[in-house]
């Protein structure tokens, strides 16, 4: 298998053009005592800081699977991100050696005669830089097909940071793959499936789902028949149109664009809708995600694409952390934009109960109701 190699865009063909489609891994979101914590962090914010998303902390999904070296050492968790193009693996220098990787124990590794430099967001607001040397090494993908061969990995191994704080790469992350590299290789005959789906364990509503790899969408746990694609709108990051919107009787004709950045964990969102559903709540919309009672009615938003019409179920803006007692908060932000910036955020809230296609062949977004359960 060949495997290409840009110093700062890292080519992601060696992971995902393989001969079969149909590779499938678990994916894994925040528990919900990490969304409390999360939430109650961002309550704290100015309202001010939050109607900017490039203010708003990143804590979201993970795939486990990924096993590199020789012998393979196991990657705790790869956290996602839909913003970046890089693929960082984090070396037992910069962080804890539980679950980073060591080199020294590998008898495959390669340092490819290069360095790493990057800005990287944290989860507490702020950014990090992050610096390492850009390496190659054998790696094993685990996953529903049983292609258990050898393939090479070129990465960054991250050795140390600026602005390093104890919250990234915390909580067993072992590093982070950009799934914005897609869209800038011709190479690339598929897309991915992302989806979450809410898990009543012990009265806490945890969030479980898939990492799928297929040309298409994953129909054995996304209902094909209501799926709708939209083309992306910008060349360099995963956004797409929306030129019109409802919710609960209000109705805005005036185009929006969105972006996808599932590590945030809260849904960014018009300024005069976030009035309206402030309004429908009976909230104060000066409020950073106030905590709402669980048995109102949560109107869906209907999003009005090139191609069909997309519905935001009540999952998309508000989160259940518990049963008993029932505990709902409103997990929206606004955003005030004009012109051709953003005016959406969809994070990973909108995952959650949906499918999401990310098809970096045909440069399309595309949404399908989930029918995976727990």
């Amino acid at each position: 298998m060949a495997a290409k190699l840009a110093y700062t865009l890292f080519s992601f063909s060696f992971l995902f053009s393989l001969a079969v489609d149909g590779i499938v891994v678990e994916l894994r979101g925040p528990s919900s005592a990490e969304r409390r914590l999360h939430y109650d962090m961002l309550s704290s914010y100015s309202s001010g800081s939050l109607r900017d998303e490039k203010g708003i902390p990143t804590i979201g999904p993970y795939v486990k699977g990924l096993s590199i070296g020789t012998p393979y050492q196991p990657m705790q968790k790869i956290s996602l991100t839909t913003t970046s193009a890089d693929l960082l693996i984090f070396s037992k220098n910069f962080t804890r050696p539980a679950w980073a990787f060591d080199e020294e124990a590998s008898d495959t590794f390669e340092w490819m005669n290069s360095t790493y430099t990057n800005l990287t967001a944290t989860v507490d607001g702020s950014q990090m830089r992050m610096n390492g040397r850009v390496c190659m090494e054998s790696f094993q993908f685990n996953h529903e097909v049983e292609l258990f061969q050898d393939y090479i990995l070129y990465f960054a191994l991250i050795d140390s940071a600026s602005n390093n704080s104890n919250e990234y790469p915390g909580n067993g992350i072992s590093g982070i793959m950009g799934l914005v590299a897609f869209l800038n290789d011709a190479d690339y005959e598929k897309g991915v499936t992302l989806n979450s789906y809410t898990c009543d364990q012990g009265g806490l509503q945890e969030t479980v789902g898939i990492f799928s790899v297929s040309a298409h969408l994953d129909s054995a746990h996304c209902d094909r028949r209501q799926y709708i694609e939209t083309p992306i709108y910008y060349d360099e990051q995963w956004s797409l149109h929306i030129p019109s919107f409802t919710y609960n009787g209000y109705d805005s004709k005036k185009g929006t664009i969105a972006t996808i950045n599932i590590q945030q964990l809260a849904l960014g969102m018009p300024d005069d809708l976030y009035a309206q559903v402030a309004k429908v709540l009976g909230v104060d919309p000066s409020a950073n995600f106030p905590y709402i009672d669980c048995d109102e009615d949560f109107p869906q938003i209907s999003l009005k694409l090139t191609n069909g019409t997309v519905t935001l179920g009540a999952t998309a803006y508000i989160d259940k952390f518990a049963d008993f007692p029932a505990t709902c908060r409103l997990i929206a932000y606004p955003i005030k934009a004009t012109g051709f910036l953003n005016a959406w955020v969809f994070g990973y809230s909108v995952m959650v109960d949906q499918c999401l296609f990310l098809g970096w062949d045909r440069r399309v977004v595309g949404f399908a109701p989930a029918t995976a359960k727990c």
